[in-house]
């Protein structure tokens, strides 16, 4: 993957949007963060709450400040979004970067996720550049198996219908698809309808997650998301986000959620 030559289509792509010469130079300059390698990705592993056996590890942006500290790029991620240019970003950029930052994890047989806007699938011109990029993948020997798209609630999933379509597009090429953010209360569908999506794992919100440690409210709340995951989704298997250490992930596994994200000691 040349990151120089995504980096260049994905200005032409700016070049044709309708936003004001400031947000493009804002947009560029955020770009240009990816040829400097000061955005790029952190791998968190996603393990089995009571063995910390790994699952699979999560590919996350993170942008490298000037004094050294990593943070969420949510400003450069934000800055695409408001020039209309995300799902091209993603399609053109971030998943094939992802996967090459992965590649020698992916051949000792790990195995990776990648955050995916369901608008990217949604739009003609992006979903058929990333299928052809996957395909092509394929081709060369990544097996998609051990590969998970995260379909995020940013773009929001329209009807049930379009939803498992989205789906259906990445699970037939053998790939897997987690529902991302569950119980965040922000995805378009009726709260009701998410168990007709067919998916290979449910996560959690990690803000649902992390207030159930303190709250007996929050607590209730979990509880109640979990038990409707068993309940609907057929025995998919349930992700806790936002989980702080090994003894959080205990807690968890005893309220029947089998993974979690967090880091183990050394």
């Amino acid at each position: 993957m040349n990151v120089k030559s995504a980096v260049e289509a994905i200005y032409a792509v700016l070049n044709h949007t309708d936003i004001s010469t400031q947000d493009f130079l804002l947009t560029a300059t955020a770009l240009e963060s990816f040829l400097t390698g000061t955005t790029t990705f952190a791998f968190h592993p996603v393990r089995c709450t009571t063995t910390d056996g790994l699952l699979y590890h999560e590919a996350l942006l993170r942008h490298t400040r000037a004094d050294g500290r990593r943070v969420s790029p949510l400003s450069i991620l934000n800055r695409f979004e408001w020039a209309g240019a995300q799902a091209e970003l993603e399609a053109m950029l971030l998943v094939p970067l992802a996967l090459q930052q992965a590649e020698q994890a992916l051949v000792q047989g790990q195995s990776v996720s990648i955050n995916l806007s369901p608008r990217t699938l949604l739009q003609n011109n992006t979903r058929t550049h990333l299928l052809a990029y996957l395909d092509q993948k394929r081709v060369l020997g990544l097996n998609p198996a051990q590969v998970v798209f995260e379909l995020t609630e940013d773009g929001g999933f329209p009807t049930v219908c379009i939803g498992n379509m989205m789906v259906d597009t990445l699970r037939s090429r053998g790939f897997k698809v987690a529902l991302d953010d569950f119980g965040s209360g922000v995805h378009r569908m009726g709260h009701e309808e998410f168990h007709h999506l067919d998916v290979d794992f449910v996560k959690i919100d990690f803000k649902v997650v992390k207030a159930a440690r303190n709250c007996p409210q929050a607590l209730e709340k979990l509880h109640t998301k979990v038990a409707y995951v068993h309940e609907h989704f057929g025995g998919v298997p349930i992700i806790a986000e936002g989980v702080k250490d090994v003894a959080h992930a205990r807690e968890l596994a005893a309220l029947d959620i089998p993974y979690a994200q967090y880091f183990v000691a050394d």
